[in-house]
């Protein structure tokens, strides 16, 4: 989880879920329900912690999908 906020608080764009998986590794399964799951439950966690986690539709070649940060205004 805490993996999840430095990746999210140290990059300036959003983030899919793919990219996180891929950067935080073994951190969430390879199996696609296992790792959202876990994923959702990290989110959560840290949402209910004060972080502003947001999700923002992507453009450009990621067009229509979601993509995560951490708006870092709000937080740090």
């Amino acid at each position: 989880m805490i993996n999840l906020l430095a990746l999210l608080v140290e990059r300036s764009r959003p983030l899919t879920l793919k990219q996180i998986r891929r950067e935080l590794g073994n951190q969430y399964s390879d199996q696609d329900e296992a790792a959202r799951a876990a994923f959702e439950r990290d989110k959560s966690e840290l949402r209910k912690m004060g972080i502003p986690i947001e999700m923002v539709t992507l453009g450009g070649d990621q067009a229509g999908e979601g993509g995560y940060t951490v708006d870092r205004r709000s937080f740090l």
